[in-house]
């Protein structure tokens, strides 16, 4: 397992930052989708999140222990939930 890539610093913002930033000009609702309810709370601590319309925690069903953590279940995480 790494660290969250997305917390990352780079020129003083988290890198989700600029792909908030990004996205938003779009005028489409955002939704995150993390991990764990603590990957939610670090991202509150960090970022705007105005720009976000919800959080979405990967199934808990679905993963079997931490190691088997893939950016698939986030996709399937989310396409459960909308």
């Amino acid at each position: 397992m790494g660290s969250d890539k997305g917390l990352f610093k780079f020129r003083g913002k988290a890198l989700i930052t600029y792909q908030l930033e990004t996205l938003s000009r779009f005028k489409h609702d955002i939704f995150l989708v993390a991990n764990s309810k603590q990957q939610v709370q670090n991202y509150i601590n960090c970022i705007d999140i105005k720009r976000i319309m919800g959080f979405i925690v990967d199934d808990d069903d679905f993963v079997l222990d931490q190691e088997s953590r893939l950016p698939l279940i986030g996709l399937y995480s989310a396409f459960k939930e909308l």
